[in-house]
């Protein structure tokens, strides 16, 4: 042990002299940039990265030399490892039900929070003929033959390999425990398989089971009553290969956005920026404010769970209204055909359940169909003759603007 920490304690003085060696040598070859003071330079740089490299290497095996010895045993390594969890995910002690009784079991509290969540997500009541009546009033353009056949085109592997480098490391991945270094390092070797499946599924064919497959953290809002369901928000983790798919998909579907989604809307969109919509609101007030006898109102409006209430059939039927031909349809089924999930909560994982309704968390896709959900109703209310707006000028009335799901009415 003696011997040991006499090393340690040489070798971390012999780094220190190396980089102080090498600040020097640096600073000196920036004064004065001659070829003898440029290779003292590299001399000290290889010298500083060859004792750092022999460090980081014997480091790295101690490291494993202490998992394996103490990895699986209580001690202070696992409590730790358990104490840096326990901060991130605070422990749910107890949850009162909707009819007052209070559960303290981590099992039962993981399947109440299991049935909330799946009576929620049940699909809801389908009107087929007011839907349509809705997207003929709307007049919302349709997709051209042109932006139909880009849609719908074969995925290369030029898009999946730039949709793997768009990922972010660190992220917790989905069920299925491959994260974006598992995608990024082994690129030449998944790429074309994913091409491969991406590309059936567009075609049609049903993906893997485990492809929908999610799970759901909860983690406590600040300042609820820690005891209620509703206090604590759900954070849906998505296998990473169905988000390569989806960040694919989106990518194309931004292009004819513009055209298919009004200026009313600037989340989620290319080239649009909230402050556009907060610009309208300044301007509407400043404009009231300049005849004292108007009588205008600004109502805002904020959907309760908005994105988790969208029902699937009615996207698939603006999907089939607007002509967005059948490779998206396909898309679209591949993603919200009984995707399941299970919730976790207190480290342990519930049942699974299958989701019948809402825009999926954490889908790069979710943010453009909630905009083509949305797009309907803000049409209606443009072109409502009861709903006067404010004037800004004799051609600029503003009647409406969304902040993704929350509204603002000019009345």
């Amino acid at each position: 042990m003696e011997f040991t920490a006499r090393k340690r304690r040489e070798d971390a003085l012999h780094l220190t002299e190396a980089h102080s060696d090498l600040l020097r040598s640096y600073r000196a070859y920036l004064t004065d940039p001659t070829p003898d003071t440029l290779q003292t330079y590299k001399q000290d740089k290889a010298r500083y990265d060859t004792l750092a490299t022999t460090q980081a290497q014997r480091s790295w095996q101690h490291q494993k030399s202490r998992f394996y010895r103490f990895g699986n045993k209580h001690g202070r390594l696992l409590a730790n490892l358990v104490r840096s969890q326990t901060q991130t995910r605070p422990f749910i002690s107890q949850i009162k039900t909707t009819d007052g009784t209070l559960l303290t079991d981590p099992v039962d509290i993981v399947g109440y929070f299991r049935q909330c969540f799946s009576d929620f997500y049940k699909t809801g009541p389908d009107d087929c003929p007011t839907q349509l009546n809705i997207f003929h009033k709307a007049q919302i353009p349709k997709l051209s033959p042109t932006e139909r056949d880009a849609l719908s085109a074969p995925i290369s592997h030029i898009e999946v390999q730039k949709a793997i480098t768009l990922l972010k490391n660190g992220k917790t991945p989905g069920p299925d425990g491959f994260g974006a270094e598992y995608y990024k390092l082994l690129s030449g070797l998944v790429v074309p398989h994913l091409v491969s499946l991406y590309n059936n599924i567009l075609q049609g064919e049903e993906p893997p089971p485990t492809f929908n497959a999610a799970r759901v953290v909860v983690l406590p809002k600040p300042g609820r009553d820690p005891t209620l369901v509703t206090s604590y928000r759900p954070i849906a983790l998505l296998n990473t290969d169905l988000k390569l798919l989806s960040t694919i998909m989106a990518g194309r579907l931004q292009r004819p956005m513009a055209r298919l989604v009004g200026p009313q809307q600037t989340g989620f969109l290319a080239g649009r920026h909230s402050t556009t919509n907060i610009r309208k609101a300044i301007a509407a007030i400043w404009s009231s404010s300049l005849t004292p006898q108007a009588s205008n109102l600004l109502l805002s409006c904020d959907a309760d769970n908005a994105f988790d209430r969208i029902s699937w059939a009615y996207i698939e039927r603006f999907i089939k209204f607007h002509h967005f031909g059948k490779v998206f349809l396909s898309l679209f089924r591949a993603l919200y055909n009984n995707p399941s999930t299970v919730i976790t909560a207190n480290g342990l994982n519930s049942a699974p359940f299958v989701l019948g309704r809402g825009t999926r968390q954490g889908c790069p896709l979710s943010p453009l169909l909630f905009n083509l959900a949305l797009e309907p109703l803000l049409r209606i209310i443009e072109t409502c003759p009861a709903i006067t707006g404010i004037s800004l000028s004799s051609s600029v009335t503003l009647k409406v603007v969304a902040f993704a799901d929350d509204l603002l009415l000019f009345l």
